[in-house]
């Protein structure tokens, strides 16, 4: 496995829960943080789902794109991503669905979490 190239990351979720120290560290790192407020259904999917293709528009292919989820919505979306000659790789959290594993040239199955 040879990966290399600019690397950006993005993180979603509803940033209120998060102590504004928290937020500032992550920022001053490069973390972009994408506010999805809480209880309001599928947003941070669909956040998602616009942000992938964006960067795919952004980024040609050949590339890599890392995907760190449990969620088989986004399987479909890497699918493409990887028809279209982009290396899909995901961080496979325990409950990851079988459609998004199967979307992944590579998995590395519980790379960071010892309990979930």
């Amino acid at each position: 496995m040879n990966y290399g190239g600019p690397v950006s990351i993005s993180a979603y979720g509803d940033t209120n829960l998060i102590p504004h120290p928290v937020q500032q560290a992550l920022s001053s790192t490069g973390v972009g943080l994408h506010h999805v407020p809480a209880g309001v259904k599928d947003a941070s999917d669909k956040k998602i789902l616009v942000d992938m293709l964006l960067w795919a528009v952004d980024n040609p292919a050949p590339a890599n794109f890392m995907l760190i989820s449990v969620d088989r919505d986004f399987s479909n979306a890497l699918h493409q991503l990887s028809m279209r000659r982009y290396t899909i790789l995901l961080a496979q959290p325990p409950r990851a669905s079988a459609p998004l594993v199967a979307a992944a040239k590579n998995v590395w199955p519980s790379i960071w979490w010892s309990s979930y």
